[in-house]
């Protein structure tokens, strides 16, 4: 795996350009659409407990998964991670 299989950009003079959050183009609360919200409760089979992790691993999939959806119309059926500006026009 390498730099670019998860997301790091630096320019030319070597400096990060991904290295906080304020790099990416995050959506504010007000610019997104309305949604429904749900909830699914399913026990984990791996453990005597039931419990599953917490939702900081599935939390991208799950905006990656969003984006594909909206995108569907347009014949996008997947894409790469992280959702920057250039990987989803060339998922479009």
């Amino acid at each position: 795996m390498n730099a670019m299989d998860i997301g790091v950009s630096y320019d030319t003079d070597g400096q990060l350009l991904s290295g906080s959050y304020i790099d990416y183009c995050i959506s504010l609360i007000d610019s997104l659409t309305s949604f429904e919200e749900g909830n699914a409760v399913k026990r984990c089979a791996h453990n005597n407990f039931g419990s599953k992790s917490c939702g900081e691993v599935g939390a991208p999939l799950v905006v990656t998964n969003i984006i594909v959806d909206g995108l569907s119309p347009l014949g996008v059926s997947g894409m790469l991670m992280p959702a920057i500006s250039s990987i989803v026009l060339e998922a479009i």
